[in-house]
C-alpha cells in the first residue's frame, strides 16, 4: 500500500510515528483528500528491525534515537558508506539512550544498534542490508535526479513498511508508479515525510477539508499536486 503523505518536520518524531505504521497499515492507496487520517498506533511488538539509510547523518541518528525511545528493544541498523562515521553514529545513539535493551540481564545491549557499510545506490549492497527488516527508513538525500531504488528493494524483500523524506516531484511520480506492486506485496509506504513539500501539502489538505465543509453538495478537490 503506497501513500503520498506529507508532514511537517523530518527531524525524527514524525518519521518515527510513521515508521510504526508497520503495526496498523492504512487501507488507502495513493493520496487523496478523502483518505482516512492516519493515527499513531500503539506498539504491539518490541522486536522489530529498522534499517536507516543515511543512518550516520544528523537525521538518521535522530530517527534512531526516537525509535529507541518508542521501542527500546527494537533492533536498529544504521547504514552508511564510512566506517568511522558509522562507529561514531552508533556511539552517539547509544549515548543518548543509555537504557537501550535494559531488561535486567548481562547481555550486550549495544547489539540493539549496529552499523552496516553499504552504498544504497548499489542495488546488491542495498538488498544485502535490508533482508529480513521490518521497516526501511530512507533519509539519505538529496533525492534530486535519483531513482527510488530503495522503495523497489523494500517491495521485493518483503518489508512491512517504508518511509522516506523525498521531495522531487519526478522521484515521487516514479515511486507512486509502484503502488500496485507495493499493495500486492503488503508493504505500507509513506513518501515525502519531510519538511519539503510537507508544509505546503498539509495546507492543501486543510484547504480541501474546508472546501468540502463550506462548499455545499458536489464541492471537492480533484488533485492537490502542484509545482513549487
Amino acid at each position: 500500500m503506497l501513500h503520498l503523505l506529507l508532514l511537517l518536520n523530518y527531524y525524527s518524531p514524525l518519521l518515527v510515528a510513521l515508521a510504526f505504521l508497520v503495526v496498523t497499515p492504512s487501507p488507502s492507496l495513493g493520496f487523496s483528500p478523502d483518505a482516512p487520517a492516519i493515527r499513531q498506533p500503539a506498539i504491539r511488538s518490541n522486536d522489530d528491525t529498522f534499517v536507516i539509510l543515511g543512518g550516520t547523518g544528523r537525521i538518521g541518528t535522530a530517527v534512531a534515537s526516537h525509535l529507541l525511545l518508542r521501542a527500546p528493544k527494537s533492533r536498529i541498523i544504521l547504514v552508511g558508506r564510512d566506517d568511522e562515521r558509522g562507529t561514531r553514529a552508533v556511539s552517539e545513539v547509544l549515548g543518548e539512550n543509555p537504557s537501550v535493551g535494559d531488561d535486567g540481564d548481562d547481555g550486550d545491549d549495544s547489539d540493539n544498534v549496529s552499523f552496516r557499510k553499504a552504498d544504497w545506490r548499489n542495488d546488491d549492497e542495498l538488498r544485502s542490508v535490508i533482508g529480513g527488516c521490518t521497516c526501511l527508513i530512507h533519509t539519505a538525500g538529496p533525492f534530486l535526479e535519483e531513482k527510488p531504488t530503495p522503495l523497489r528493494a523494500a517491495i521485493d524483500s518483503g518489508c512491512r513498511a517504508y518511509v522516506d523524506v523525498s521531495d522531487p516531484l519526478d522521484y515521487l511520480e516514479l515511486s507512486l508508479a509502484m503502488s500496485r506492486d507495493a499493495e500486492e506485496s503488503g508493504l505500507t509506504a509513506v513518501l515525502a515525510a519531510g519538511a519539503f513539500p510537507g508544509m505546503s501539502n498539509v495546507m492543501a489538505v486543510e484547504a480541501a477539508s474546508l472546501c468540502r465543509e463550506n462548499g455545499g453538495e458536489g464541492a471537492g478537490v480533484r488533485d492537490t499536486r502542484f509545482n513549487y
